[in-house]
Parts: structure tokens; C-alpha cells; sequence
């Protein structure tokens, strides 16, 4: 009987709760969170290899044998000093806890055996983490905000920093919000402002509540915060200015970057020849350019960058280089860093929040080993204090500073680069063809030749056929001038 009573209460107990109130919801700990977005230490190489192991190993795959191999060398603390039994008999006093006695190992024993006790001490930080922790770089978390199937070629930061923009070569744009993500780390809006037409570049307003996007289509878009439309490309269509750059040779040749300084005072276009040209918008100001250097690169430049004090311009270009120039004399370069590979014409550089660091990215290419890494330089010094790897076979496009989350932010490709005779190894510049051309080549029916073969044999090959058949001029001056009388020539008159 009383134990069919306690089934009854036992079914009526587990339809109430446990306990009573609000229940609270189990949250995981900030310090989990953050562990789990550790950067992972890179490969060591050969010399670090040889580096660590004349270090310490941890503890955790240390053994007897291999800590007794270890040289004799003391660590942790210094044991502490035995006390004089005289002198706690003369009436000292002790105040806590009595010392524990010292271990009864003599000192030869300590020097043959080597025994240790207590945790080993951590090895030395290497010289990239000294240099981080020395210019603030933060390097030591990161997380992946995945979604795009292509390079990402565009990224724009909000002045508060809760929302990040990132477009790609697959057409479509992605917002982030940091204030609303989970930990499955999803963009909660996908944009595709032209169909077919890849993102080139993103930019917030002053006021963060719009933002422009720029794709490789003749127009632009405007779009709210929330990933809304506001003006098309019919309302773009009006130009008030129009700035003309001087060439030395007349062509076209296309402006691949520009910027305005801080102030906005100044333009600085580079041009597709090399060359970067800067306007000053003074009273009375021309078209035509207050500043040309010619040949600054040999090819395309991507990226132009003013700092803040309007005193250094920075340049990047295809040519693998990193150039920075004096403003107050723009006659010489001011450095040159040169092996810095660069695939995709929106690689860009980005100065630190105090300006004391600038950085870009580089691509992966085939003969390299390093693949595609963030370079720090030191304005001051002009020289490179860090450098961080972001993938070992992927490419580092876009990168940006926040100054108020003090975070940096770099944009990669998950694809690696083709490389063709006729491309020369840059990303989304290939032309395709007819389908129908692809298939006729597929099954046999076109074969091209031409390029195995000799131009004069080909011709010559055909002038049998012409003297046995001639089909247009020979028929028409057949019964009139059966006999070809060819022109003399000026200079056969001359040498006469």
C-alpha cells in the first residue's frame, strides 16, 4: 500500500518544478568564452625547432628520465636558510607556522641526480610576443565570421563598432551585428546590390546610419543600417566635378585608387600608369594636378592612404611593394619594403589608432611557404616590428584598425590563385567562353593548330592553288591583259 502511494506522489511530484520563483538561465563563463578563442601558436620551423630545445620541456610530457636529463640548473625559489636552535632557545619568539623541514637530500645527491620539485619555469616569450606586447598589437584572441564562398574584397567598421560590412567577389554583401550574435558567429542580413557584379568596396557615413557600396557596375548604391535601399543608381547620375590627371603619352588609362587627407584640403589619385598625381582644393584650383610622381610604381596602385597630420602618404601596388612618401617632398621615396606579394587590386593599408604602426596583408603565391600574413611597420623607424599569419595558403586582401574596440579586422580568400600564361596569376580577371565553343573543343571537332604552325609555310602553301584556279583577278583581266604588268617602284626611279 505505501509503496503505491509513493508511485502516485512520485508522478504528481514531477509535474511541478523543483523549486519555486524565476528560474535563471545557465550562462557560460566569460573566461570559457575567451579561452575558446585563443589564437593557436603557428608551426615552428627549423630554427625555432632547434631554439626549443635547448629550452625547457612542459611538464606535462616530461618524465622521470627526462627531467634527470635536464642540466643542474636551480629552479624556483631559493630554499630558505635553516635557524639556529641556539637562537630559538635564547627566547625568540615565532610567530605562524613553524617551518617544514628541509628535505634530507644532501647537496652531491642534488648534482648527480638533478631532482627538482615544484612546476618548471614557463620558457622565454618569443621575440614576436615581446614585440606585440611592446607596440600593443592585438593578436592574442580571434574568431572567423564566415558565409562568403569567395575572396572577400570589401570590409567597413562602424565608428561604434557594433556593426561590420564584408563584400565579396560572389556579388553579395554581409552585415554582422556584434551587439546580436550568438556563437555561431551568422550575419544576420545577405545584400546583392548587382547581379553578377562583384562588391569592390563598402564605406559607412560619418553618422553610421547609411552606407555606400561600390560594385564593379558603372553605379553605386546607398543603403540604410538595416540593409535597406534608400537611393538607386538613377539618383547617382549627376556629376559636379570633374578632375583631369595628366598623361604623357594620350590614352586611356583608368584611376585605380584615390583619397582625401584628413582635412579635406587634398585628393590623391593613382592612375593606372604608375603614376600618383594629388590636388589641392585652394582657392582658385585647377583641374590639373599640383603634384605629379611619375613611375611612382611600375604597375597598378591599389591603395593610397594619408595620416592624419597630412605629412605621410602610403602607397601599395601590384609591383609587391609598400611605398611611403614625405608629402613635403615628393621628389624620392622615403622607404621602399619590397616582397610583398599582392594578387587583387583592393589590397589596402591601415595605420594604427595612435598612428605609430601601419599594416597590410599579402598574397599567397605558389612559390611561397609563408602564405598570407598581416605586416607591421613602425612609422618612426620605417622598418617591420611584426609578423602575424593569417593562413598558410590563403590570401589577406582588406585589414582595418578599430580605434574604439581596439581590434583588427582582415579579410581573406578561401581559394587559391590561378595561375596562366596569359593572367599572370591575378584573381577574377579571366575571360570565359561560348559554351558552345567549350563543348566543340571537348569532343575533337576545333582543333587549334595555329600556333604549332609556321606563318610563311601557310601561306606558300596555298599559291599552287591560286596559279591553277584563280578565282578574282586573274579572270577579269584575262582577255584585256592577259600578261601582269606590275608598278615600278619610287626608289628603283631614284637610282637611276
Amino acid at each position: 500500500m505505501e509503496e503505491e502511494e509513493a508511485e502516485v506522489y512520485d508522478g504528481v511530484r514531477a509535474q511541478f518544478p523543483l523549486t519555486f520563483g524565476k528560474q535563471s538561465k545557465s550562462q557560460t563563463p566569460l573566461e570559457k568564452i575567451h579561452n575558446t578563442t585563443i589564437r593557436k601558436a603557428p608551426p615552428t620551423s627549423a630554427a625555432n625547432a632547434e631554439a626549443q630545445s635547448t629550452s625547457f620541456p612542459s611538464l606535462s610530457s616530461s618524465s622521470k628520465a627526462g627531467l634527470d636529463s635536464l642540466p643542474h640548473v636551480s629552479i624556483g625559489p631559493p630554499r630558505p636558510q635553516a635557524r639556529d636552535v641556539d637562537e630559538e632557545e635564547d627566547g625568540e619568539v615565532m610567530v605562524g607556522p613553524p617551518r617544514p623541514p628541509l628535505g634530507l637530500v644532501d647537496d652531491d645527491d642534488d648534482d648527480e641526480d638533478g631532482v627538482m620539485i615544484g612546476p618548471l619555469r614557463p620558457p622565454a616569450p618569443a621575440d614576436s610576443d615581446e614585440e606585440d606586447l611592446l607596440y600593443r598589437i592585438p593578436t592574442s584572441n580571434e574568431i572567423v565570421l564566415g558565409g562568403h564562398s569567395k575572396v572577400v574584397s570589401a570590409l567597413a567598421v562602424d565608428h561604434t563598432g557594433s556593426r561590420v560590412l564584408s563584400g565579396s567577389y560572389d556579388y553579395s554583401v554581409r552585415m554582422y551585428d556584434f551587439q546580436g550574435m550568438n556563437s555561431r558567429l551568422q550575419s544576420f542580413r545577405q545584400l546583392e546590390p548587382f547581379e553578377g557584379h562583384q562588391v569592390r568596396n563598402l564605406s559607412w557615413s560619418p553618422s553610421a546610419d547609411r552606407f555606400l557600396c561600390v560594385s564593379g557596375s558603372a553605379q553605386a548604391k546607398i543603403y540604410d543600417r538595416d540593409g535597406l535601399t534608400l537611393v538607386n543608381e538613377a539618383v547617382l547620375a549627376a556629376v559636379r566635378c570633374i578632375l583631369a590627371y595628366f598623361l604623357l603619352r594620350p590614352g586611356r588609362v583608368p584611376v585605380t585608387t584615390c583619397a582625401w587627407d584628413r582635412e579635406g584640403k587634398r585628393i590623391a589619385g593613382g592612375i593606372g600608369d604608375g603614376s600618383i598625381q594629388i590636388w589641392s582644393l585652394k582657392p582658385g584650383w585647377g583641374s590639373r594636378p599640383d603634384v605629379f610622381v611619375e613611375k611612382a610604381h611600375s604597375e597598378d596602385i591599389t591603395c593610397l592612404k594619408f595620416s592624419s597630420d597630412g605629412q605621410i602618404l602610403l602607397s601599395r601596388s601590384f609591383d609587391c611593394s609598400l611605398k611611403v612618401w614625405d608629402l613635403r617632398q615628393m621628389k624620392e621615396v622615403l622607404k621602399v619594403f619590397e616582397n610583398l606579394p599582392n594578387n587583387y587590386a583592393q589590397t589596402n593599408i591601415a595605420f594604427s589608432p595612435d598612428e605609430q604602426l601601419f599594416l597590410t596583408g599579402t598574397s599567397f603565391e605558389r612559390e611561397s611557404k609563408t602564405g598570407g600574413v598581416l605586416c607591421f611597420y613602425n612609422r618612426a623607424k620605417l622598418e617591420l616590428v611584426s609578423r602575424v599569419g593569417i593562413s598558410p595558403t590563403f590570401s589577406v586582401v582588406r585589414c582595418a584598425w578599430h580605434p574604439k574596440l581596439n581590434q583588427i579586422f582582415a579579410t581573406a580568400g578561401d581559394k587559391k590563385p590561378r595561375r596562366n600564361p596569359c593572367f599572370g596569376g591575378r584573381v577574377g580577371v579571366s575571360k570565359g567562353s561560348l559554351l558552345t565553343q567549350y563543348l566543340l573543343k571537348q569532343g575533337g571537332m576545333i582543333k587549334e593548330t595555329w600556333m604549332e604552325e609556321d606563318p610563311r609555310e601557310a601561306i606558300l602553301k596555298y599559291a599552287d592553288a591560286a596559279e591553277k584556279d584563280p578565282k578574282y583577278i586573274a579572270p577579269a583581266y584575262a582577255q584585256t591583259q592577259p600578261d601582269p604588268v606590275f608598278a615600278k617602284s619610287d626608289s628603283e626611279d631614284e637610282e637611276k
